[in-house]
């Protein structure tokens, strides 16, 4: 995994599980400072611990948002050994569709990953995402594959959308670093990734913000199952 790419994954997620604890501790405080000011018991530790623990919510949230607002942004660029959209199939397990759509269901420790690999000559963005949209359609018929179900479930999938070209191209940059947060904040989190076959290179979204844990492990869950499937080492 790229240097930086890994401080910032290690960054997002310290300060996730330290936004969690502290307002778990906060509430629970919060809790006792109302009990103990309204029952004339002990209140003032329980004031100044709620008031500790939301100040290092409030450092969780901006500290990645001030790195973000002063670093570069986009996409990564990571080496791969595939050179052919065969191979990065039978790399990724994937199974087709048809000639220009595969797809590759996965479960990675909690959380259910489903990777669509496109293939297309030169990136365009509107073509493609039609034909997602037909790909998706068939994949969910001919799978199963439901858009509802109950909210823990839905909280644990993650699309994986992946696109092989020849070149890379500003369209195709621009895909891939365009809206990574919003995405990975949706329930069922998105993240777009393609494929140079001329270069081969891997370019994924660069992320530093204030995620929560869940959205930082399905952050961590996409750049794994690529990296380790297309190469054995990047480079340092």
């Amino acid at each position: 995994m790229l240097p930086i790419l890994e401080k910032r994954i290690r960054i997002m997620t310290v300060c996730a599980r330290l936004e969690l604890v502290a307002f778990l501790v906060g509430m629970v405080s919060l809790g006792c400072f109302l009990t103990g000011f309204f029952a004339e018991g002990i209140w003032i530790p329980f004031a100044i611990l709620t008031m500790i623990c939301f100040s290092i919510i409030a450092g969780c949230t901006l500290y990645p948002k001030q790195l973000s607002e002063k670093s570069d942004l986009s996409p990564y660029t990571i080496p791969i050994y595939a050179t052919d959209f065969e191979s990065i199939c039978v790399l990724l397990t994937a199974s087709p569709i048809d000639e220009d759509g595969w797809i590759s269901f996965r479960k990675i420790k909690k959380l259910s990953v489903q990777l669509l690999i496109q293939h297309c000559q030169q990136f365009n963005k509107k073509d493609l995402s039609s034909r997602r949209k037909t790909l998706n359609r068939q994949i969910n018929q001919r799978f199963s594959v439901r858009q509802d179900g109950p909210a823990d479930a839905v909280l644990k999938r993650l699309r994986v959308n992946l696109v092989v070209c020849q070149h890379s191209s500003d369209a195709a940059i621009s895909w891939v670093g365009r809206d990574s947060v919003r995405l990975l904040s949706r329930n069922e989190a998105i993240i777009n990734a393609v494929i140079c076959l001329q270069t081969q290179e891997l370019l994924f979204p660069a992320c530093l913000d204030s995620l929560a844990l869940g959205e930082v492990e399905k952050y961590r869950t996409a750049v794994e199952l690529l990296i380790n499937a297309l190469t054995d080492r990047v480079e340092k």
